[in-house]
């Protein structure tokens, strides 16, 4: 099966065009990555000139879930850390707990700055961290659980489709072949119903044992013409005269003749009668569509690419097609 996969390239105008897509969305992700920052450094600002109001304004505004500035996990933690920081110096310790555990619950390994912040935040950051302990534990050993049943779910998933991909070689090294039979076949003899009915064992008995009847059939009565022959020769000649050795060589040919005739009539009652039951066998075990599964060799996957020159809206470029069997 050839599979074309085709990518045009080298085309000046759409390479110019793709790298001013991807400048454009660095441009876009990179402003607002630096508005962020500046937003957070305002809010930083003012709480280090101890303009607390303020730094509590910006950072309410830019930590709003539904209009808030800060996209970024890392920054959202930081500017909650300064919040926290404003709400001990405003005197509110229940409003910086609470910040200080959102920090924590949302990064435990989370260190504060002991340069920026005050002993008073750092110690209640620590007694916040302690008191989460049991449930930073939960939260680790439940992530730990969850990793452990994706990597799980993932080693299923892909022992899952090993075993497809073995199904699927299985099949496609297997053929299936349909044979239609005939009555008429079964009504020969010599096997040939066996034969057809893939009971090789029994068609090979009947087509030797049928075939030696026939011989010695063919071999009896060549005898038996024989004897008779020779009995008919000695008064074939006019001169020959009739006495007692005459009448014995006759006698002795006709009685040969008269045996190997019995012989060869028995032989050839054995032979319909073989004949006729190896039919019948044929018949009773007649089927009219035999399916057989034989194994069939897998063709080897290859893949070529081609390079072949392209003009596309008055523009010079080239076509990258890659070809296969599967």
């Amino acid at each position: 099966m050839m599979v074309p996969l085709r990518a045009p390239f080298f085309s000046p105008l759409r390479c110019s065009f793709s790298l001013l897509c991807v400048a454009l969305s660095l441009g876009i992700t990179g402003a607002a990555r630096a508005d962020e920052k500046t937003d957070l450094e305002k809010g930083r600002n003012a709480f280090l000139t101890r303009q607390y109001v303020e730094a509590e304004a910006r950072f309410r505004t830019m930590l709003d879930p539904a209009t808030g500035s800060l996209k970024s996990a890392e920054l959202i933690n930081e500017a909650r850390m300064y919040w926290g920081a404003v709400s001990m110096a405003m005197h509110r310790g229940d409003d910086a707990e609470a910040l200080f555990a959102r920090v924590i619950r949302q990064n435990p390994e989370y260190q504060p700055d002991p340069l920026t912040f005050t002993t008073e935040v750092l110690d209640k950051f620590t007694d916040t961290r302690s008191r989460l302990k049991d449930e930073i534990n939960a939260q680790k050993a439940r992530e730990a659980r969850d990793d452990a049943d994706r990597k799980a779910r993932e080693a299923a998933e892909k022992q899952k489709q090993q075993e497809r991909l073995k199904v699927l070689e299985r099949l496609a090294a297997q053929e299936t072949v349909t044979t239609t039979h005939s009555r008429w076949v079964a009504m020969l003899p010599f096997g040939a119903g066996q034969f057809q009915n893939g009971r090789q064992g029994a068609g090979a008995f009947f087509a030797l044992s049928e075939g030696a009847l026939v011989v010695a059939s063919a071999v009896t009565f060549v005898v038996f013409l024989g004897q008779r022959a020779q009995a008919a020769a000695l008064f074939s000649d006019s001169g020959a005269q009739y006495n007692q050795a005459t009448a014995t060589a006759y006698n002795g040919y006709t009685s040969r003749a008269n045996t190997t005739r019995v012989v060869n009539l028995a032989i050839d009652g054995a032979l319909v009668s073989l004949a006729a039951a190896g039919i019948i066998e044929a018949q009773v075990r007649y089927q009219a569509d035999v399916t057989i599964t034989r194994p069939r060799a897998l063709p080897a996957a290859w893949l070529a690419p081609s390079l072949a020159p392209s003009r596309e809206g008055g523009v010079a470029g080239a076509t990258l097609t890659v070809g296969g069997d599967f």
